[in-house]
């Protein structure tokens, strides 16, 4: 409890006539206690860890069948049990990207990026490809055959740029072909990444 409840500090002696003035601010005190218990019961929230900034707020809807727990942005959210259960033991999850860049790399093994960022005009959706490392038990170790899927699913060119000391391997550019196009990064070392999937052509015919 984050809130001290009101409790006894002068108890009253036996036999000891009780003038109202002297009894209302422990009522009060006894009163306010209660509606703050209340309140608790009433808008129980679990404790979260003090580090966690999302909202607690679900959003309404069918909550029969469904599990509490943390979403993708942070905040607490009831999540379907029969889709929670379904989605183990997929080696793949999908993740929903609006932002215009991305920086990946071996620690992205097994996601799939939804890349939906759309923009007046021509534009682009850049995504930066780093090395091919992860950390596992607080040692950076090379991941050999990290695999990242990205799907671009607005009009905007989703195009691939590789960090410093890292090369992109790819049968055509360093781009998807267009709308609805799905390329892969599978990595062959800590620097080596080969591109496949629905790639840009260098040539194309007609």
């Amino acid at each position: 409890m984050s809130w001290t409840p009101w409790s006894f500090t002068e108890p009253f002696i036996a036999y000891t006539p009780i003038l109202a003035e002297e009894m209302n601010p422990k009522l009060n005190g006894i009163s306010a206690s209660f509606t703050y218990v209340a309140n608790e019961l009433n808008n129980f929230v679990p404790r979260l860890p003090n580090n966690f900034t999302g909202s607690v707020n679900m959003a309404e809807g069918t909550y029969t069948s469904t599990l509490m727990a943390i979403d993708e942005n942070g905040d607490v959210a009831l999540i379907d049990q029969a889709s929670f259960l379904a989605s183990i033991g997929k080696d793949f999850t999908i993740k929903p990207v609006s932002d215009e860049t991305l920086l990946v790399g071996g620690e992205n093994h097994g996601d799939w990026f939804m890349m939906n960022y759309t923009t007046l005009g021509e534009g682009q959706i850049q995504v930066t490809v780093g090395q091919a490392t992860e950390m596992i038990e607080g040692v950076s170790a090379e991941a050999k055959a990290a695999t990242i899927i990205f799907t671009q699913d607005s009009e905007t060119s989703l195009v691939f740029v590789a960090a410093p000391g890292v090369t992109i391997k790819s049968p055509g550019h360093l781009m998807a072909y267009g709308k609805n196009s799905t390329v892969t990064l599978i990595a062959v070392d800590q620097y080596t990444w080969v591109m496949g999937g629905d790639v840009r052509p260098t040539e194309l015919i007609v």
